[in-house]
């Protein structure tokens, strides 16, 4: 098994940067996930209801991230170091900070509602939600719940049989970091410990599945037909959610790149 693909997302929500390798932190890639835009609530904004957030492009640049957008002048704003405000990502409360007025009418006009911009700095501390398999210290940027979120390429194909004609899931329906060649659909779902390149993981949860599959990952536009989460779900639908992927939490740090060699050291037990 090896690396096939390498993804960060520096905007949450916005468009996918292709990597040929990418530095692993304690918080998941480095540049993933460490911008945000709460709404006037401070309540996270994704493409689950801002599908125009995918049509963002937004790369990290040394200190600045650098935003373009269709019929959008380019936004260069510089990562802020002052004053933590408070923001929401599903239910629980972490801080940021705000990176002022101009960011935040450049994603006003695009989106067309109250919002703000806002950077996780390496003061802020946003813990993972606890699982058996991991521990008080691990920390996690703007991601959804943990640090980075691998697919299989064997568990992409077999969802891709099982789909109508004329449906096809990308790879970026699923918006994760890494993509790995395997074998065997799922069988990621039971690794437990792994290492990848000279970096290692733990994977810690199976990733639960929302309408955000459904959308076109270029342009936005939701499919009718709910697809492929409706086939998804005839399958591989347990305890209240639809799985496909598992998180992971470093465990030892280093650089991922493509071509890297998977090893499984530990099944799962949980």
């Amino acid at each position: 098994m090896h690396v096939v693909e390498l993804y960060v997302y520096p905007l949450k929500s916005g468009a996918a940067v292709p990597r040929k390798a990418a530095e692993l932190t304690s918080r998941g890639f480095k540049d993933d996930r460490r911008w945000m835009l709460p709404d006037e609530r401070g309540e996270f904004l994704s493409a689950r209801t801002q599908p125009k957030l995918l049509r963002v492009q937004a790369e990290q640049r040394s200190e600045h991230l650098i935003c373009s957008a269709d019929g959008q002048p380019p936004l260069k704003v510089k990562a802020p170091k002052g004053e933590s405000i408070e923001v929401e990502i599903w239910d629980r409360r972490t801080s940021a900070r705000d990176a002022g007025d101009e960011a935040a009418r450049w994603f006003v006009d695009w989106l067309g509602i109250p919002c703000r911009l806002v950077y996780q700095d390496e003061r802020d501390r946003r813990d993972v939600e606890a699982r058996p398999l991991t521990r008080d210290s691990d920390r996690v940027s703007f991601a959804d719940s943990y640090p980075v979120h691998l697919i299989g390429t064997a568990s992409l194909a077999e969802l891709n049989r099982r789909l109508p004609e004329g449906v096809v899931a990308e790879t970026m329906r699923f918006r994760p970091n890494l993509l790995v060649k395997t074998e065997v659909p799922f069988e990621e779902d039971g690794w437990g410990e792994l290492k990848v390149g000279e970096c290692e993981f733990a994977q810690v949860k199976r990733c639960p599945r929302c309408v955000l599959t459904t959308r076109d990952p270029a342009g936005g536009e939701a499919r009718d037909d709910q697809e492929p989460l409706r086939t998804l779900a005839r399958f591989r639908r347990e305890e209240g959610a639809t799985w496909f992927g598992v998180n992971l939490v470093p465990r030892r740090l280093g650089v991922v790149s493509l071509g890297d060699t998977v090893h499984v050291a530990i099944a799962s037990n949980v």
